[in-house]
């Protein structure tokens, strides 16, 4: 989803499988009036602080009727501005965190199982096989539109999935100087489906798949060209 604080001028654009849900649960304090309960699964919250996006939780039939109001998970940059109104969107420092493409794509393609139901492949061979027609299909793109408009990356701040605790903190510091240290949750707790390393999951073409897809997070974040 995407979380809006109003007090604080920020928004939280959420990327794919790069610890979104603990980091809006983090921030999300700083989106409500003081004292505001943080749960797992919300309705879209609005108040004079800012916005929740729903949360785990279908929409409501007031936003059914009225979509323009629904905020939901992984809205472009576009949907975020079009809502939010372009002078705030302009003015409210936008936030994202990424993830090593290589580690991402295998995370999804575990994800996408789980999510539908289906059982792992009981050879290996064939979850490669798997795996690498969904990466050659262009799908993981690091979600480009979430953080580009018009072309241009969006995210002013960027929290890296591989030390996010110590960015979100540090992160919370710059956005509310003196803000009492908050701990990031583990949320969306699922069973962990891999049973090999990253890098055994790739051949050629697919490692020049995930670098084609996502070769703007290569180009801006330093990633290794290799699993």
């Amino acid at each position: 989803m995407v979380i809006v604080s109003h007090d604080h001028a920020f928004v939280f654009l959420k990327t794919r499988k790069t610890g979104g849900t603990s980091v809006e649960m983090a921030l999300e304090p700083f989106c409500r009036p003081p004292g505001a309960a943080v749960v797992e699964k919300t309705p879209t919250l609005r108040s004079r602080h800012g916005i929740v996006g729903r949360r785990m939780t279908p929409r409501s039939r007031w936003d059914r009727l009225l979509l323009r109001r629904d905020w939901y998970n992984h809205m472009t940059a576009a949907e975020v501005r079009d809502r939010l109104g372009a002078e705030d969107w302009e003015r409210y420092r936008k936030i994202t965190a990424l993830r090593n493409p290589f580690d991402l794509a295998v995370s999804r393609y575990h994800w996408k199982l789980a999510r539908d139901g289906l059982p792992e492949a009981e050879d290996f061979a064939e979850t490669r096989r798997r795996f690498a027609e969904q990466v050659q299909s262009g799908q993981f793109d690091g979600d480009h539109g979430v953080v580009h408009l018009d072309g241009r990356f969006v995210a002013d701040e960027v929290m890296l999935f591989e030390r996010l605790a110590a960015d979100v903190a540090a992160l919370v510091q710059r956005l509310v100087p003196g803000a009492a240290a908050v701990e990031l949750p583990h949320a969306k707790k699922t069973a962990n489906r891999r049973q090999h390393a990253v890098a055994e999951y790739y051949d050629d073409a697919s490692i020049a798949a995930i670098r084609r897809s996502s070769g703007w997070v290569f180009d801006r974040f330093g990633y290794p060209d290799r699993p």
